[in-house]
Order: C-alpha cells, then sequence, then structure tokens
C-alpha cells in the first residue's frame, strides 16, 4: 500500500512538471524560429531606398556574396572609389548611430571628367553620404593637391572624411550576445549622373578601385565590449524611392562598407546572464525551506522581485526601444513569473500550515506542502536549464 501511494505520488509529480514545463515549450517554438529568421534576414539595407546588389567583397571571408542582379549601368562608365575606414568610435545603440573618419578616394577617365564639366560639377560634391545623420558632424578635408593624373593617366582625387552615421540595421533577438553591423553608404550624389528609365548614355556607376591595396579598416578600428570581425563592401544600385519630378525611376550608384562586430559570449553571460541566473537559483533553492518558516518564505518573493526590476532598468538603458522581445527579456519574464509563483505557494503553504495547527495536523500539512515544493523545484529547475539552451543555441546563431 505504501509502495502504491509513493508511486501515485511520483506519477502525480511527473504530470505536474510537465504541465508545468508546456507554457515554456510552446513560447519557445514560436520564439526559435521567428529569432532565427529575422537573424538570417538580416542585411545592410539603405532607408527609403531599395538596393540591387550588383557586387559584393569581403575582407576577411565571412559568408558567400548573395545572388548579383544585372547591372543597370553601362560597362565602362563608372567613378571608381577606394576607401580605408581608420577609426570607429562614440558607438551609441539607444540612439543608433555611431562616428567613424578615414579615408576615401576617386579615379575617374577622361570620358567622365568631359561629363563633370559639361554637367559644372565639382569633385568634392560628387559622394554623399545617404546614413549620415547630421549634414553638421560632417567634414570632407582634400589632401594633396586638388586634382592629378594616376600612372593610368586617369584623374584622382583623395579625400579624408569623418561623421556620425545612422545603423540601418540592429538585430538585438538573442541579446546580450549579438551581431552587431555598422555601414557607410558611400552614394554617387548628382542626379544628372544617376540612371533613368529608359537609361541614357550619361550614366554613371560607382565601383570599387581595383587598384587600391592594403586593408580597408585602419588600425584603431576596435570597439570596446566587441570583437572585430572584418569589414564587408557592397557595390549596389540604389534605386529611389522618389522620381523627383522627372521620371519614372530614378537609381544611382553606391558602395556600402559595412564593418561587422560580435559581442564575445563570455562577457554576456557574466555581465547580463549571471545576475539574472543567480537570483533565479536563489528563489529555486527558497523551496528547501521548513512549509513552517512562512513569514520568512513571504519575503524572499518580494525581495527577488525588486531586485529584477532594478537590473532590467539598467541593460535596458544600453538598448533603443525594440518592436520585438530580446532573449534577455524572456529570461527577466521567466524570473517575474517564477517570483509570482513562489509568492502564492508560499501564501498558500502559510495559511494552509496556521489552519493545520488549530486541529493537529501540522505533520501532513508539512509532507504536503514540502511535496508541493519538490515538484515545483524540478519543474522550475527544468525551466532554466532550457532557457540556458535556448540561449545557447541563439549564440551559436551569431
Amino acid at each position: 500500500m505504501g509502495l502504491s501511494a509513493a508511486l501515485r505520488i511520483r506519477g502525480k509529480a511527473i504530470l505536474l512538471l510537465l504541465l508545468g514545463l508546456l507554457p515554456l515549450l510552446l513560447i519557445l517554438s514560436r520564439a526559435l524560429p521567428i529569432a532565427l529568421a529575422g537573424r538570417e534576414g538580416a542585411s545592410p539595407r539603405v532607408p527609403r531606398s531599395e538596393g540591387l546588389s550588383l557586387t559584393s567583397r569581403f575582407e576577411p571571408h565571412l559568408s558567400p556574396p548573395p545572388p548579383t542582379q544585372p547591372s543597370p549601368f553601362i560597362a565602362g562608365r563608372s567613378m571608381r572609389l577606394g576607401l580605408q575606414i581608420e577609426n570607429l568610435y562614440e558607438l551609441s545603440l539607444p540612439n543608433r548611430n555611431f562616428k567613424a573618419n578615414g579615408w576615401f578616394w576617386l579615379k575617374w577617365s577622361e570620358p567622365i571628367n568631359r561629363l563633370l564639366m559639361e554637367h559644372s560639377l565639382e569633385v568634392e560634391d560628387l559622394i554623399h553620404f545617404q546614413n549620415l545623420v547630421d549634414d553638421d558632424s560632417l567634414t570632407i578635408n582634400t589632401t594633396g593637391k586638388p586634382t592629378i593624373r594616376s600612372p593610368g593617366n586617369d584623374y584622382y582625387r583623395r579625400f579624408r572624411f569623418s561623421g556620425s552615421f545612422y545603423i540601418t540595421q540592429l538585430e538585438m533577438t538573442a541579446f546580450p550576445v549579438h551581431r552587431l553591423e555598422l555601414p557607410i553608404v558611400f552614394q554617387l550624389a548628382p542626379i544628372s549622373l544617376a540612371c533613368h528609365d529608359p537609361p541614357s548614355s550619361e550614366c554613371v556607376a560607382l565601383t570599387l578601385d581595383s587598384a587600391s591595396k592594403g586593408s580597408r579598416l585602419g588600425d584603431y578600428a576596435d570597439l570596446n565590449g566587441y570583437s572585430l570581425k572584418g569589414i564587408r563592401v557592397e557595390e549596389v544600385a540604389l534605386r529611389h524611392s522618389v522620381n523627383y519630378g522627372i521620371d519614372q525611376s530614378v537609381i544611382s550608384g553606391a558602395i556600402v562598407a559595412t564593418v561587422i562586430y560580435t559581442t564575445n559570449f563570455s562577457d554576456a553571460f557574466w555581465q547580463h546572464v549571471f545576475p539574472v541566473l543567480v537570483l533565479t537559483v536563489m528563489a529555486i533553492l527558497s523551496l528547501s525551506l521548513p512549509g513552517s518558516l512562512g513569514d520568512i518564505r513571504i519575503a524572499i518573493p518580494s525581495t527577488l522581485l525588486l531586485t529584477l526590476i532594478f537590473l532590467q532598468i539598467g541593460y535596458m538603458n544600453e538598448l533603443p526601444p525594440l518592436a520585438y522581445t530580446t532573449y534577455l527579456d524572456w529570461l527577466y519574464i521567466y524570473a517575474y513569473s517564477l517570483s509570482l509563483l513562489l509568492f502564492a505557494v508560499f501564501c498558500w503553504g502559510a495559511n494552509y500550515y496556521t489552519k493545520s495547527l488549530l486541529r493537529s495536523g501540522e505533520e501532513k500539512a508539512l509532507r504536503r506542502i514540502n511535496r508541493l515544493d519538490f515538484i515545483l523545484q524540478l519543474a522550475a529547475t527544468s525551466g532554466l536549464l532550457a532557457f540556458l539552451l535556448y540561449g545557447l543555441l541563439l549564440s551559436l546563431r551569431i
């Protein structure tokens, strides 16, 4: 009889454990495909414009380039641009911007030079930084002689730039572990050099200078708290979102230089996940306290709740407002839910034990309270392990 009763109790415990894990599994089954789809679909884009990728070059090799599309530009008619991003600094995730400085240079042929003269275009006005935050933050200085002839008899001009740029794509689903892509968009600005429908003979592309040697990243491209992975440089055709009242469409040549960083897994874990993990483990361990300590047990969840609120406010100040829930948000939601559940269980246990004292049934009440505590410990521990496994899977996708 005692054995069958023990088996029934264990069966009920397993059933309650599975029921407790069911909501968590439903949450993870919905959140994980969305997170992975958002990560795989992330790519550098330009706001309010449609970017048609023409060529893509990587330094170092990061991943296969995306499929290329036919170029709307006429072969051989292009301004060639070389670049080196020397320094990135003052990153602000809440404001979604960063500052950068470096060099870029232009090369163009004699036919292109005649075209510039016909339209009275100055070389200083050819390049527009499409994701520039503020015009006042931009400085462009010429170096050396205004315009010289290169060894290949092409025209050559070099500039030093500095400015504040907008982060066009910010994917934080797996925060605190995430991939950070900082783009700088060099766009050939004059509309007179753009492509129209139908294409004109004066359509000019912006291509990479194949004669440029060395790294496109300078010695000061590191950011505190991030690991520098490399730079992706793409030639794209930007289809403007407005025709400016003259054509069916306007397409300008552009080069998108995206510096790529990732967070360090161990640093992110110790700074953001570990404090929540400690509080959650403390909440689970509080279920080991005897059911007779009702007043002490009831005070624990409220203390944990206040601590979680202060911790979450601190890390949310590091992020911009997001339209989705990050991994760390889900972990806090789990910790909040566990604290609320413990408070309800402890209130019930204190009330049940107090009433049992009047009927001299405190031993039976303690056994029932301890049995429920043990079941909740199993469910909470399993849920926490599932969250940690989910976070590990997300970090592997970065």
